[in-house]
C-alpha cells in the first residue's frame, strides 16, 4: 500500500500497489502521475517498514530521499550510447 500525508499531516492510504518485489531488495512500481507529480517536480520521500502498526525500520535514517521527476529529456541527458 502507498500512503501520503494529507493537508493536516495525517497518513492516508493513497492506493494499492500492483508492482512490488521483495527479497534482498525492495522494488516498487508507482507512476508519477498517479501521485500527482509532474515533470521536474521535486520529490522527497522516506520508506518505512511497519508490522501491526509498529515501525520496524525506516530509510534513510534522519533524512529524506530527494530527486526531481524525470522530464521528456531525461533519457537523452542521462544516457550515452
Amino acid at each position: 500500500m502507498l500512503y501520503r500525508h494529507d493537508d493536516a499531516k495525517n497518513w492516508v492510504k493513497d492506493k494499492d500497489l500492483s508492482s512490488v518485489g521483495v527479497g534482498r531488495v525492495i522494488e516498487l512500481g508507482v507512476d508519477f502521475p498517479d501521485l500527482g507529480i509532474k515533470e521536474r517536480d521535486e520529490i522527497q520521500m522516506t520508506v518505512a517498514v511497519k508490522r501491526s502498526g509498529k515501525e520496524l525500520e525506516s530509510w534513510p535514517k534522519g533524512g529524506v530521499i530527494a530527486f526531481k521527476a524525470p522530464d521528456e529529456d531525461f533519457e537523452s541527458s542521462n544516457w550515452l550510447v
